[in-house]
């Protein structure tokens, strides 16, 4: 197993520092579509969480851990908001308001997703097509 921690203030820049440093782990342990599907499902969580769960209250922190374990990567961001339920139900695709899209996108590209009040886990199942 190999797992990646971060606690980051909950700010945009910090997020970006945040996942940068995860990803460029990642870049030598998975190919690049997968890699890219990471990134994705990374930055629409964390940013989510410094938006709607923490409001960019620096003080908050957001928790972002990236666990590898055989052929299966397991994505958990947690933020100190008060946490939220979503339906798929509620996103138009065809809308051009933007909220709600980049989850249901995240849930198209992971295998499976999550969400527990203020944290969300994503499960990727790695296979030879998605670039492990």
């Amino acid at each position: 197993m190999y797992r990646i921690n971060r606690c980051i203030p909950s700010s945009l820049d910090n997020a970006n520092r945040g996942i940068t440093e995860i990803l460029q782990i990642m870049n030598h342990i998975v190919g690049e579509d997968l890699l890219y599907d990471i990134r994705f499902i990374l930055n629409e969580l964390v940013v989510n969480s410094v938006e709607h769960g923490n409001e960019h209250d620096i003080q908050k922190k957001i928790n972002i851990q990236v666990g590898i374990n055989g052929n299966e990567i397991r994505i958990r961001v947690k933020d100190q908001g008060l946490g939220f339920y979503h339906d798929n139900k509620d996103t138009d695709c065809l809308s051009l308001r933007p909220d709600g899209r980049g989850l249901f996108i995240v849930k198209h590209l992971a295998d499976r997703v999550d969400i527990n009040h203020n944290e969300i886990t994503c499960i990727i199942k790695c296979t030879d097509s998605r670039g492990n």
